[in-house]
């Protein structure tokens, strides 16, 4: 949407730079093609208030913040952090 500068996905992860400073107060997650074979039990949600590449924050833990996660039943298709 409009907030995101660059999204960058791997095996585990979506990682979103957004486009300047933002406040924000929830998260909303859809799953789409639910497959009983690969199911997401729980999400977890980390933040960066630092400026940064994404590229350098993949696999630097120590800069990210654990802000929220959430459990998801068999068969759930949406929730909010």
């Amino acid at each position: 949407s409009a907030i995101k500068a660059e999204v960058k996905y791997t095996d585990h992860r979506i990682l979103v730079r957004t486009s300047g400073c933002h406040s924000i107060q929830a998260v909303y997650l859809t799953a789409h093609d639910p497959r009983r074979s690969r199911m997401v039990r729980t999400v977890h949600i980390y933040c960066n208030n630092q400026p940064a590449e994404l590229s350098e924050l993949v696999n630097n833990w120590a800069k990210w913040h654990k802000v929220g996660q959430v459990a998801l039943r068999p068969g759930q298709l949406e929730a909010k952090v």
